[in-house]
């Protein structure tokens, strides 16, 4: 009962109400009595059909008091409700209403239901709850996905000095760029050591016999035993 809506949530379930009966057209059946004026669903989906026409068809709305089709009216409202966009965390069960369970999960669910109805372009009725905050996507391309994937967080990286020092500049890469000295520069190269100088030549091989050299002329050579004679001379 009304009763046990107090504060805030009675001050909500009052504008849904006031919502409710604007959109719909109707009066609640008790004004002074949230539950006992939604409880049968019947309310709830004329509301349904009124943000979004042929949410539920009309006929399949119980008109019956009976405690298992006013249940199924309620039904159709959460079902229906989800399918336009009402958040799954947001939505209340069958007995919250129809128990009086938690009816501040009831006023909830229509503040949410609110909000879902101002994302509707074609719905142009009066608003009811927060508006929602337009998603800025950012698309990012299979490179950059890849290279994210690859980077370390500060959870892989455990709890050691190094890991959260490396974790503290993630979180902070302008801070550690102040604070960071700039490293010296690599040492040159060594120079190439010098290539192995060539080998000497290896030595004639020495004449077999001998030969007498007279004013650089050849007057007599014995060469593998063999005697040469030059005219003029007198070998010995």
């Amino acid at each position: 009962e009304n009763m046990a809506l107090t504060g805030e949530v009675k001050l909500r379930a009052e504008e849904a109400r006031i919502w409710i009966e604007t959109l719909t057209g109707e009066p609640f059946s008790n004004p002074d009595d949230f539950h006992e004026s939604l409880k049968t669903g019947v309310t709830l989906c004329k509301l349904l059909n009124a943000i979004v026409p042929g949410t539920i068809v009309e006929k399949k709305i119980n008109k019956s008091s009976m405690p298992f089709k006013c249940m199924e009216n309620i039904s159709y409202f959460l079902k229906s409700a989800r399918e336009i966009g009402v958040p799954d965390p947001d939505l209340f069960e069958t007995l919250d209403l129809w128990n009086a369970k938690d009816m501040s999960l009831v006023v909830n669910c229509l503040h949410s239901l609110g909000s879902t109805a101002q994302e509707i372009p074609s719905f142009q009725g009066p608003h009811l709850g927060v508006q929602r905050s337009t998603a800025n996507r950012r698309e990012f391309s299979a490179a950059q996905i890849q290279a994210g994937r690859a980077m370390p967080t500060a959870a892989t990286m455990g709890n050691s000095d190094m890991g959260r020092a490396a974790a503290a500049e993630m979180l902070n890469p302008t801070q550690s760029f102040k604070e960071q000295t700039p490293a010296p520069p690599p040492p040159p190269p060594a120079p190439a050591p010098p290539a192995p100088a060539p080998p000497p030549p290896a030595p004639a091989p020495p004449l077999v016999g001998k030969q007498v050299v007279v004013s650089g002329l050849v007057n007599k050579a014995e060469m593998n035993g063999v005697t040469g004679l030059v005219t003029g001379f007198d070998p010995q």
